[in-house]
């Protein structure tokens, strides 16, 4: 059984809001998709988008206009953001042959696709976002957890981290 995130919700509804709400799972099992809960209260969630984030998506949803009118009523109304040309939720084991293809034509280390909301984190961390707004991110239940998964101490956050307590103590000391 593969658990796939659902990002729902009508292009025009993204561009007013300025973010993804984040409200069941798609569940592929034995060849059939299916909704289902999310794995925690907090996994239901509201992610805001920047403004760059926002423009791709709305070019994407663009195209998908343009999809729904070549295929007419053959076009599912699910109204899911990512899926296949036709609408219909994407295939776990295509996204996955897909991904692999552009890590492979990128030349940068393999990794799982899962592997991108770890770096997601990470990145966030190192940009100094706290540990309670990337919690709220990702969904989970709580900081201790979030903590333990993803605040391992990267080269970049012990430099800011030097950075910040030294100036402080030259304005301060």
């Amino acid at each position: 059984m593969h658990r796939l995130k659902t990002w729902r919700n009508a292009g025009t509804e993204i561009a007013r809001k300025g973010a993804l709400h984040i409200q069941r799972n798609l569940i592929y099992r034995e060849g059939n998709f299916s909704y289902g809960p999310l794995e925690t209260e907090s996994s239901n969630r509201i992610i805001k988008l920047d403004e760059k984030t926002l423009r791709v998506l709305s070019q994407y949803k663009k195209r998908q206009s343009e999809l729904k009118l070549l295929y007419g009523p053959r076009y599912s109304q699910e109204d899911l953001i990512f899926c296949r040309e036709d609408g219909q939720p994407i295939y776990p084991r295509t996204m996955t042959t897909i991904f692999n293809r552009v890590i492979e034509k990128a030349e940068v280390p393999k990794i799982r696709f899962h592997d991108l909301r770890h770096t997601h984190a990470t990145l966030l961390l190192e940009a100094g976002v706290s540990l309670k707004e990337v919690q709220e991110r990702l969904g989970h239940s709580s900081i201790k957890m979030t903590g333990d998964i993803y605040a391992h101490v990267t080269d970049g956050i012990k430099e800011n981290t030097s950075k910040k307590f030294s100036e402080y103590m030259q304005k301060n000391g």
